[in-house]
């Protein structure tokens, strides 16, 4: 009797935590949980081994009947497409299974950096974010959103923070320079005009810090992108219409709070007359924690039915997708790699040194599910990067988390 072997797609993850498992088609992007059972785990572990190219030989008639649970799991294997199998010879096409692979990891740049050639460091700075402040801010919204801290009192040394950006121009993947806050009296024209010629320029503004000043308004637009920062519970509508009307193609960024918040935008009725981006943030204020957890939980079907890609999966294991390559400049002149961080530099020092620091001994950008209380689920590799939502919130953002305490 031929033998047979059972070859998995090199696009299926195959992951095991105790009595649970998970198989995931990443090319169709869904899954389903096994029961990871003795006969199971002992068989995932020999596809596994490096050596077995991701395939093993079918159990024999006289062992599938000592292991039906084993020959289910194959059998589904099978049927949802994520393996095949066929005669056992010698020329079958096999492959490894999905393994992350980084040529530039935090060791080629510790080893650049002992030889004093590790000037391509830099090239990880992706975004500057510069929060000029606000006597209106927020440092717990500025976490999640892009909200101005509350500064009143700082004098930002423009000079200094205009040399910071150009020294971060040596990297050839910065893409914006975003900034936040009150810029009333804080930069001139020409400090605008020299940022703008490093990298495209956003600016994010609070409605209620421009009120009519629509000359302001006008002047910003004409060095980069604007959005209007709105927190639904303390702006009048009156003054988001009258804004809308007067700036169409003005991005909006909505914040909000409770359910009622979303409400009040949907009353608004302005989808058709704005051709700006509109986006709606729902922010942890400290008291509304059923709120934030009931708007952006995800549940295991969320991750089964529509999770991400198996280049999405690798992104997740090997960086945070939202602080990687980002820096935050704030009032003091203190830089962050993450809001809810410790200053990691000042802007006194070049970027190029910041950079290596975050990557070298940081706890931001390289910040996984792996250095979280996910550790042990196995889900871990399907969900998005861990979020200040959850550093605030003090537990991860889903429903199995609960399950599994």
């Amino acid at each position: 009797m031929v033998r047979q072997r059972v070859i998995v797609s090199p696009d299926t993850f195959i992951w095991t935590n105790g009595s649970l498992g998970i198989a995931y088609n990443s090319s169709i992007r869904t899954g389903y949980r096994f029961e990871n059972t003795m006969s199971i785990s002992e068989y995932i572990d020999i596809i596994q081994r490096p050596e077995s190219l991701y395939s093993a030989i079918v159990p024999s008639s006289v062992d599938k009947e000592a292991h039906t649970d084993l020959q289910l799991f194959l059998n589904r294997l099978v049927k949802e497409g994520m393996a095949k199998i066929v005669a056992d010879k010698e020329d079958i096409p096999l492959s490894l299974k999905p393994i992350l692979k980084i040529q530039d990891d935090v060791s080629y740049y510790r080893w650049l950096n002992g030889q004093g050639i590790d000037g391509e460091v830099i090239n990880n700075l992706h975004k500057i974010v510069v929060n000029l402040g606000s006597c209106i801010g927020s440092n717990l919204f500025a976490c999640q959103s892009p909200f101005p801290v509350h500064d009143d009192v700082s004098i930002l040394n423009a000079i200094r923070i205009k040399q910071f950006i150009k020294d971060s121009a040596q990297s050839s993947f910065l893409s914006e320079i975003n900034i936040i806050g009150n810029p009333i009296g804080k930069f001139d024209e020409e400090f605008y005009a020299e940022i703008k010629s490093i990298s495209p320029i956003r600016f994010s503004v609070l409605a209620d810090d421009m009120g009519g000043n629509y000359d302001l308004i006008r002047k910003l637009q004409e060095f980069g992108k604007l959005e209007l920062v709105i927190r639904v519970s303390t702006t009048l509508p009156q003054k988001v219409i009258s804004l809308i009307n007067k700036f169409p193609e003005t991005d909006l960024c909505f914040i909000v709070e409770k359910e009622e918040d979303i409400d009040l935008i949907h009353s608004l009725g302005i989808d058709g007359t704005t051709i700006g981006e509109i986006r709606i943030l729902p922010i942890y204020n400290s008291t509304n924690k059923a709120f934030i957890m009931d708007t952006l939980a995800i549940n295991e079907d969320d991750l089964l039915i529509n999770g991400p890609d198996k280049r999405s999966i690798f992104i997740h294991e090997s960086i945070n997708i939202f602080d990687f390559g980002k820096l935050y400049i704030m009032p003091d002149g203190k830089v962050l790699s993450n809001m809810c961080s410790p200053a990691i530099g000042t802007i006194e020092e070049n970027p190029k040194d910041i950079v290596y620091r975050e990557l070298d001994r940081g706890k931001s950008w390289l910040k996984t599910r792996n250095n979280f209380s996910c550790t042990k689920c196995v889900f871990r590799s399907l969900c998005p990067s861990f979020s200040n939502y959850e550093k605030l919130l003090g537990r991860p953002l889903c429903t199995i988390y609960n399950d599994m305490n």
